[in-house]
């Protein structure tokens, strides 16, 4: 009798033991899981910066930004980049340069100035097509409307 007891007793400790081990290694697991999210959340927020900084930079890309800057691996970095924020880095990148260009089209900056203003360089015609790409106006007729 004393055996059976002790082995019941035996045998319900250890299953409270694996249930305390099995709960600790979930959060432990969580919170790891976590800390490697915010690390990726904090990664993507300090390119998010450096391209609002740097975007009238025509040679920013995706690999200068990995190699010279973050020194991570570039197909790494824009998937990264692409889980966090919803778009592919040269999306996001085209948009706020043309975000950037309605801006200086209503302040009445040239529009032949705003293709080199916002990182498009010195290719006014390509600017033209990726603006009106975006907004369904060529720069000069955005500069009519608003």
């Amino acid at each position: 009798q004393i055996g059976e007891e002790m082995l019941n007793e035996f045998i319900t400790g250890l299953s409270e033991i694996r249930s305390f081990v099995g709960d600790k290694e979930r959060e432990v697991t969580s919170a790891f899981g976590e800390a490697r999210g915010n690390e990726k959340r904090k990664v993507v927020n300090q390119m998010l910066v450096y391209i609002d900084q740097h975007y009238v930079d025509e040679s920013l890309s995706l690999s200068k930004l990995a190699n010279e800057i973050f020194y991570m691996n570039p197909d790494y970095l824009g998937k990264l980049f692409k889980r966090e924020t919803g778009y592919k880095f040269s999306t996001y990148l085209v948009k706020l340069r043309i975000e950037h260009a309605q801006k200086l089209i209503q302040e009445q900056v040239k529009v032949s100035k705003v293709a080199e203003a916002v990182g498009f360089g010195n290719n006014p015609q390509y600017f033209s097509k990726v603006f009106k790409k975006l907004t369904g106006y060529t720069p000069s007729e955005y500069k009519r409307i608003v």
